[in-house]
C-alpha cells in the first residue's frame, strides 16, 4: 500500500536524509544504509520509515501500532539515544542538514533491521505479575471493577502503578538482570484500574 503524505495546506516539503542500520539476524550481516527522500514538513521519523518502506525499500523493517505516543511500538535509536519514532519531529533536523542515525533499541536480540525480541521485556512483566489477583478461582461474568479503597488496602496495588514505569524502563534503558526498579516511581503517570 503506498503512503501519500502530502503537505497540509500551509506547509511546505522538507529534503532530509537519514542512515538506517540494516540487520540480517540470519546471516548476521549488518550494512548501515543512507537514504534520502522529500516529505511535508510536519513528519516524524515514523512517517519517513514509512514513506522510505513505500516508495523506495520495502524490505525495511521495524515496528509501529498506537501513533499516539503510548504504546511503546515503535521504540528505537536515534543517534545513539532512546525516542519514540511517532514523537519525533524532523523539521528542524533537516533544516540543520543533519542526518541521524536510526537504529534498534541496543538492549535486546535484533530480529531485523529496527525490529527486537521482546520476550526478554514480556517475561520481566510476568515474572512481576503487575496486576491484581482476585484470591478465589471463581471465574467472573463481567469484568470487576476495583475501587480505589480497595486499591489502598491491597499490597499488589503498586505493581499496577509501576508496570508502566518498567516498559518505558526496559525499552530505553535496557534489560538488567534481575526485576528493573523504575527509578521515576511517584511521578504520576495515570494508569486505568482493572484485573487482568
Amino acid at each position: 500500500m503506498h503512503t501519500e503524505l502530502a503537505p497540509a495546506p500551509g506547509s511546505t516539503t522538507i529534503e532530509l536524509a537519514v542512515k538506517i542500520w540494516r540487520y540480517d539476524a540470519e546471516t548476521g550481516e549488518k550494512e548501515l544504509k543512507r537514504y534520502e527522500l522529500e516529505a511535508p514538513d510536519w513528519v516524524t521519523l515514523l512517517d519517513v520509515l514509512d514513506i522510505i518502506k513505500d516508495r523506495q525499500d520495502g524490505s525495511l523493517a521495524y515496528r509501529k501500532s498506537c501513533r499516539m505516543m503510548i504504546c511503546g511500538s515503535c521504540g528505537m535509536r536515534m543517534d545513539g539515544a532512546a525516542v519514540l519514532a511517532c514523537k519525533t519531529r524532523m523539521y528542524d533536523i533537516a533544516k540543520a542538514g543533519h542526518e541521524p542515525v536510526i537504529a534498534p533499541m541496543g538492549n535486546l536480540p535484533v530480529l531485523k533491521d529496527l525490529v527486537v525480541d521482546m520476550n526478554p521485556f514480556w517475561g520481566k512483566i510476568r515474572a512481576m505479575k503487575p496486576w491484581l489477583d482476585p484470591g478465589y478461582d471463581e471465574v467472573a461474568e463481567k469484568e470487576r471493577i476495583v475501587s480505589q479503597q480497595q486499591v489502598n488496602v491491597n499490597p499488589q496495588g503498586g505493581a499496577l502503578h509501576h508496570v508502566r514505569l518498567l516498559r518505558l524502563r526496559v525499552q530505553f534503558d535496557g534489560v538488567r538482570s534481575g526485576l528493573p526498579r523504575p527509578s521515576c516511581a511517584g511521578e504520576g503517570i495515570p494508569l486505568r484500574w482493572r484485573r487482568a
